[in-house]
């Protein structure tokens, strides 16, 4: 089963557990995935999503049989990571704790910075509907949502979603200080304290409608700031990554039967 996915050029295969996953996906199953796609060549990467009292924890991920004789001995290891990461409600009668410091609250706004997911990751859902980021909220919100790919070509949705300035504010800036950009012109609208996640605020800034209403009025404010500092940043990442520079002169051609796999050369 790995094999077709590595000859269609996938890269790194990321899954989460924690609790709730469990639920439907047992870990050692996401042990097996991983250590096999490591082996293979393909990068691999197990998350673990936590809160306070959670009853699967990091420890007990690395204390898996096969991960830790896989970590101990395989040669292959180096291409294995693990992340801590953090676990947020989808339910408002949920609850979940976390440690003070993970709370993005309005006093450490200072800390926050564009978000690096919109624009950057597209996924295709199993609906086959493209969206223009993978964060943990996408699917709460309509406008990530940006098309059938059964219908369109990938380019098309893609360049579209450029004329959707909130998105390249988000990129830019965060969805933190856009929110309280909001409260800065309507107090009356609390900032949310108690998210620990970006995409809880991001989920806040399209399903608040008060929010939706103050940044459609004001937005233009922003926009000459905002372009600026975007088309800056691709400029930056575009003389940074090396897939962007041009084929060398006495490069071999691309093989046969496809074009070649992204980051691996011409």
């Amino acid at each position: 089963r790995i094999a077709p996915l590595y000859d269609a050029g996938l890269s790194e295969l990321n899954f989460s557990t924690g609790d709730d996953h469990q639920g439907f996906v047992p870990y050692e199953r996401v042990v097996i995935g991983a250590t096999t796609a490591a082996e293979f060549g393909i990068r691999a990467l197990i998350v673990v999503e936590g809160r306070v009292g959670a009853r699967f924890t990091m420890q007990d991920a690395l204390l898996h049989p096969i991960l830790s004789e896989f970590m101990r001995t395989s040669p292959a290891r180096a291409g294995l990571d693990l992340l801590n990461n953090i676990w947020i409600p989808f339910r408002d009668d949920a609850e979940i704790a976390q440690p003070d410091a993970v709370y993005r609250t309005r006093d450490r706004l200072e800390r926050f910075e564009g978000c690096d997911n919109v624009l950057e990751n597209m996924v295709i859902t199993p609906h086959e509907r493209l969206a223009s980021c993978c964060g943990l909220t996408f699917e709460h919100i309509p406008e990530m949502k940006i098309g059938d790919v059964r219908t369109r070509s990938l380019r098309e949705l893609y360049d579209s979603q450029l004329e959707d300035f909130l998105k390249i504010w988000i990129r830019v800036e965060g969805p933190e200080k856009i929110f309280f950009f909001a409260t800065q012109k309507d107090p009356d609208i609390p900032f949310p304290d108690g998210a620990t996640h970006p995409c809880q605020t991001c989920a806040a800034l399209f399903l608040n409608p008060r929010v939706r209403s103050v940044l459609q009025e004001h937005y233009l404010e922003k926009v000459p700031e905002v372009m600026f500092r975007y088309q800056v940043m691709r400029t930056l990442e575009r003389r940074s990554d090396p897939s962007f520079a041009p084929a060398a002169e006495d490069a071999p051609p691309a093989p046969a039967g496809g074009p070649p796999r992204v980051g691996f050369g011409s």
